[in-house]
């Protein structure tokens, strides 16, 4: 994201929370998105044919539609189909890499083999403006044909006894004179042949505007000079010059007799000339296609197609779009909506119409991982997750985003920082520390060892070592919870200096990207980048094994970290296969961002997609990676199982509560074997039963022991429950946060045992 865009997402996120989100800066932020600008050929075309919709349509077979498309644009439908030029032949992306597609044979497929060339007839409301048009060549008679089919008086007056102009040099008369008497049928209008005007301001005593269009060397009348180029409007107001007089190709004069007409009727309508309304003379494609996936396919060799062939040069346009943040983005596919509209939705959503608009994209918004890949594919480098977390966070400062999206997410992030989990501590015997180690909050709930192991490597290395347990602050972060996060790195930085101000040594790739963000006065190091210069643990993992590396999508920028990950494997003996989207282009496993409240199905499809991206056991270097890919059957090693002999590659995952629990255990067992010392501990309480299929359920609906005992704990303490005596169980529910949970127990001796268990956001009355 440049610097110009970081400012525009900063003034939005400094915007007063009662005031508007202004439309332009939020169109602002992506209006050099190139979805939906036009291809090079129609660029190059100069009657604007829309070839992209005109070879959708010719793919399905459908040439009456395709006709009626083409000749509203081009006009003179069998005239054109045999003189046009082909600029796009020249522009084509297909030319790169097998043969551009012919679409002047499938123009002439179009005029062939459509069912009727007969134009519609419409009731034309007249207008009282008068306009004469000098010359009845293509110029002339475009614009005659665009004029009257508006309700214009046109006069055509042309100085020769017959119409077409250069025509007679290019075709036939019998091809040219009955198409324009067939697209010309239905108009009313005069034409005066062997009429030749040689005072132009007599004229404009009967005529509200006129059109110069003499053809090459006609009559200019002295008007050149001054001639607006664009609107083709003169100095003299009203009148107007166009055509083989400026010098133009036969599609330019077409183009030029549209273009005259439609300045003609802005200047009627409001006096003014070179009002360009609805003219776009940009000529530039801004679309840059990647070929390198582009299957080859040869063009149909033939002077004039059937229309089976006609269907096959079609089915070859690759209707050339810029699509790759689509192509990349898993949210983008699944609403189908790109950028521009993005923006809209979200600017709707953040300023809605009280019972006029609803907030159309707070789900969506909540759907992005923020792991950045949409701007890395960007050729514009537009980053929609930058723009959507602003969007959160904007909602969060409002109060607008909703709690429960996010609730489980932070109080676990606050679980991790509690007392029962935190560790900030210099080496044993040390006032400061030359190293810190820290892990991150979800390395060691995965497996204590990732910690423990790691850590003693460490201190071997450099007995002055330190380290924090805690969490970097990504959970708010996601959440959007902009002083929440503040809090959490301000910890971390506190604690760090008053530890020494060591270089920090990082495992984790989104720790790595929050401090880059949030703390950038701590020097670090990856854990890996460490090990590599340092040298592989003694008790390594060996193995010869084809596996694939999957990079997390916040290593993406730290190519030391991805470099030094593979050459570890390497160095074990690993052989590595590597996967499509790898390094910068590295894809989000669908945990980033939390997404999983907001878009289960969204995060859940992300996780499948990853798997199958490759054959071959998975090794990665974050364990939220590791630990979805395992829930879901994937062969898949943490790389510090690898360097330090910890799990095969099929350990399955641990329950939420597990995780808490094992956080719980890192940090006594830390204490206890490196420091002596006792880590805090609660009061026995009665043991809580889930069965193992309870437990799977519970998991999925972000629901923990904690939750369920402290609700119970509730309902005992307070009566506040209901017995089932056919079925010998309580029920019971608590508000806790933003969420009320409902238990489902059995009381035992010393212990309860959970029947069943579940949440909701709906908060009851009168409690």
């Amino acid at each position: 994201m440049g610097n110009s865009d970081a400012k525009l997402l900063e003034g939005l996120l400094n915007a007063p929370a009662s005031g508007r989100i202004l439309s332009k800066d939020m169109d602002k932020y992506v209006k050099d998105c190139c979805n939906g600008e036009k291809p090079p050929c129609r660029c190059v075309c100069p009657l604007d044919l829309d070839v992209v919709m005109l070879n959708t349509k010719l793919q399905k077979g459908n040439f009456n539609s395709a006709y009626t498309m083409y000749r509203d644009k081009v006009l003179f439908p069998g005239i054109v189909s045999k003189i046009c030029d082909q600029p796009c032949l020249n522009v084509c992306v297909r030319k790169d890499i097998d043969d551009a597609i012919d679409m002047l044979k499938l123009e002439k497929a179009i005029v062939d083999y459509t069912r009727s060339t007969a134009p519609v007839k419409y009731r034309v409301l007249k207008k009282n403006k008068k306009v004469a048009i000098l010359g009845a060549g293509l110029c002339g008679l475009s614009c005659t044909v665009k004029l009257a089919s508006h309700g214009y008086d046109v006069t055509i007056f042309e100085k020769k006894d017959k119409i077409g102009g250069r025509l007679w040099d290019l075709l036939s008369p019998d091809i040219f004179i009955p198409e324009i008497e067939n697209q010309m049928q239905f108009f009313e209008y005069t034409l005066k042949l062997d009429t030749e005007i040689e005072n132009i301001g007599e004229l404009q005593n009967h005529f509200d505007a006129v059109l110069i269009a003499t053809g090459k060397d006609g009559a200019s009348f002295g008007l050149l000079e001054g001639l607006n180029r664009d609107s083709l409007g003169s100095a003299i107001k009203g009148i107007f010059l166009a055509g083989f007089l400026l010098g133009t190709t036969p599609m330019q004069s077409i183009e030029q007799g549209i273009r005259a007409a439609q300045s003609i009727e802005s200047y009627l309508q409001t006096n003014r000339m070179h009002v360009m309304l609805g003219i776009d003379l940009d000529k530039t494609s801004r679309l840059r296609m990647d070929i390198g996936k582009i299957e080859p396919s040869k063009g149909v060799k033939a002077e004039r197609y059937s229309k089976e062939e006609a269907v096959y040069e079609a089915k070859r346009c690759l209707k050339c779009d810029c699509r790759d943040c689509i192509n990349a983005c898993d949210m983008i596919k699944r609403y189908n909506k790109m950028p521009k509209r993005i923006a809209g939705d979200v600017r709707m959503t953040l300023n809605p119409v009280e019972s006029l608009q609803p907030r159309v994209a707070t789900r969506m918004l909540s759907s992005c991982n923020n792991c950045g890949l949409c701007g890395t594919v960007c050729p514009e480098n537009i980053d929609m997750g930058d723009f959507l977390l602003e969007a959160r966070r904007i909602m969060h400062r409002e109060g607008s985003l909703p709690p429960a999206f996010h609730d489980f997410w932070i109080r676990d992030m606050k679980f991790a920082a509690s007392e029962k989990a935190y560790v900030a501590k210099n080496a044993p015997g040390y006032q400061k520390s030359e190293y810190i180690f820290f892990p991150g909050c979800q390395l060691g709930a995965s497996e204590p060892a990732y910690v423990e192991r790691p850590y003693a490597y460490l201190l071997k290395k450099f007995p002055q070592s330190g380290i924090i347990l805690s969490c970097c602050g990504a959970p708010a972060e996601w959440a959007g919870d902009e002083p929440l996060t503040k809090e959490i790195t301000a910890g971390i930085r506190k604690q760090w200096e008053d530890m020494g101000k060591p270089v920090a040594i990082l495992a984790c790739p989104t720790c790595e990207k929050m401090f880059t963000k949030y703390l950038p006065q701590i020097k670090k190091i990856s854990l890996y980048d460490f090990i590599k210069e340092h040298g592989l643990p003694l008790n390594h993992i060996v193995s010869n094994a084809a596996v694939s590396i999957f990079d997390p999508c916040s290593s993406r920028y730290d190519e030391s970290m991805q470099k030094s990950v593979r050459e570890l494997v390497l160095k074990a003996g690993f052989a590595i296969d590597e996967l499509p989207y790898r390094e910068k282009t590295a894809q989000c496993c669908g945990y980033g961002g939390h997404i999983y409240t907001a878009n289960p199905a969204l995060a859940k499809d992300i996780a499948r997609k990853r798997i199958e991206l490759g054959q071959n056991p998975y090794i990665t270097y974050c364990t939220n990676c590791r630990d979805i890919f395992a829930d879901m059957g994937k062969p898949c090693r943490h790389v510090l199982d690898v360097l330090f002999d910890i799990n095969g590659e099929l350990r399955k995952p641990p329950s939420l509560t597990d995780r808490r629990n094992n956080r719980v255990a890192l940090k006594a067992s830390l204490l206890k074997n490196i420091w002596q010392e006792e880590s805090y501990e609660e009061r026995q309480k009665p043991a809580i039963l889930i069965s193992p299929e309870l437990m799977e359920k519970l998991n999925k609906q972000l629901i923990v022991e904690d939750d369920i005992r402290e609700t119970i704990e509730y309902c005992e303490s307070s009566g506040n429950k209901i017995f089932n005596p056919a079925k010998g169980y309580y029920i019971g529910h608590q508000r806790q946060g933003v969420m009320t949970y409902w238990v489902i127990y059995q009381v035992e001796e010393g212990a309860y045992r959970i029947i069943n268990a579940y949440c909701h956001r709906l908060n009851i009355e009168g409690e």
